[in-house]
């Protein structure tokens, strides 16, 4: 028998993680919070925490591959999904440290050219898991605390004397996420620069007192990747390749700028059409990297088996996580979540989207699995094929 989806509930997940700019009337004001997003009182009886020395992983070995009846299997159940999700194109990487590595695509890209496993995608927000690993390596080092407050970065901010990075890290600092506003979706084709970002979210002030609700801010990401620069002396964009692209020699993930933003070898699906009128934003350190699966799959293992970041820092990465949404169990730590509480275990990760795309990386903790996974297409979550996908998986290797 087929394998179905996981509860449909998740098709929701990425719509709220989704770095997608808001819908918003025409007839609205001609300034303003266009939609508020969903925000959660941070409640510490109901943090989550995950010890890292229990869940560290190994080492992916990409020569090591499944043997062929799991790759035919997953092949077929990965044509599965593309039909069962309407998805255009998929593009995905699994793998399980010390027992197989498996990467292909289905499906089109929407150009001339086939997608293949070396197709580039935007990786979007699931890039902040980067962002944070970089603030947490400053921190390891000395080069700032994550209670420092951000008034010697921003002091134009609001409350910027009680708002601390680990505020902007876990989305709890009250500040404005900027793709809500009425002055970015009026010029939503334009490449605005994280100053315009950051001082369109600041005119609005702080919602809240910092640290009493969680709601998701792509501005307080991109504050964290100035603060990188002033603090390290070095543009966010070598500040990545020194710490991530060039220690794995990855030769198909760069980091997004204004030269290489527009992507000519993928093209996005909405409503089963090529959409004509898709532009790829500048979202700096809310969403920095170009990349594959199969490479940001190397990127993640790189974290998780402990060879960036020392484990205090991990730990500090991943505990005290606010709860975001409620079944599904999500909990948001410091640009990484987790979903608990399924059948199979729980993923930690995270997901992105814009327009018409959606990416995702994942780690279950039970089983030991990763797993990457990018489309092409306005479905509403990339979830669902990432969970069918990576259960398949763990049958097959019962």
């Amino acid at each position: 028998m087929k394998k179905k989806y996981i509860n449909p509930i998740f098709l929701i997940v990425l719509s709220l993680l989704s770095t997608a700019c808001a819908k918003g009337s025409d007839e609205i004001q001609k300034t303003g919070i266009i939609v508020n997003r969903d925000k959660m009182p941070v409640d510490k009886t109901t943090q989550f925490s995950v010890d890292f020395t229990q869940i560290r992983s190994t080492e992916i070995d990409t020569s090591l591959k499944f043997n062929n009846h799991v790759c035919d299997s997953l092949e077929k159940h990965l044509n599965y999904v593309k039909k069962k999700g309407n998805y255009k194109g998929l593009s995905l990487a699994v793998a399980v440290p010390g027992k197989g590595f498996w990467k292909s695509t289905t499906g089109e890209s929407g150009t001339s050219m086939p997608l293949t496993t070396n197709t580039k995608f935007h990786a979007l927000s699931m890039s902040k898991i980067f962002t944070s690993a970089i603030i947490l390596k400053l921190a390891e080092n000395d080069f700032l605390k994550l209670d420092d407050t951000i008034e010697k970065w921003f002091p134009q901010c609001q409350k910027s004397n009680e708002i601390t990075i680990n505020h902007l890290l876990n989305h709890t600092s009250g500040i404005q996420t900027y793709e809500v506003l009425y002055e970015y979706k009026l010029h939503d084709n334009s490449r605005f620069t994280e100053q315009n970002l950051v001082d369109m979210a600041l005119h609005y002030g702080v919602s809240d007192t910092p640290g009493s609700f969680f709601s998701y801010s792509n501005s307080g990401y991109i504050m964290l990747g100035i603060i990188i620069n002033k603090v390290s002396g070095k543009s966010l964009e070598q500040v990545f390749y020194d710490c991530f692209i060039n220690p794995l020699n990855l030769q198909n993930t760069l980091y997004c700028n204004a030269k290489n933003l527009d992507m000519e070898n993928i093209r996005g699906y909405s409503n089963g059409e090529i959409s004509e009128n898709a532009q790829w934003p500048l979202t700096y350190a809310a969403g920095p990297l170009i990349s594959t699966p199969a490479e940001i799959l190397l990127l993640y293992n790189y974290l998780l088996s402990g060879n960036f970041l020392n484990t205090e820092s991990m730990n500090r990465m991943l505990s005290h996580m606010n709860l975001w949404l409620k079944n599904p169990n999500i909990h948001y730590g410091k640009g990484i979540y987790s979903i608990n509480d399924l059948p199979s275990g729980n993923y930690l990760g995270h997901a992105g989207g814009d327009d018409c795309f959606r990416t995702c990386v994942f780690y279950n903790t039970k089983h030991n699995v990763f797993i990457s996974i990018f489309s092409n297409t306005d479905t509403t979550g990339i979830e669902p094929a990432m969970f069918s996908v990576s259960e398949k998986l763990i049958d097959l290797l019962k």
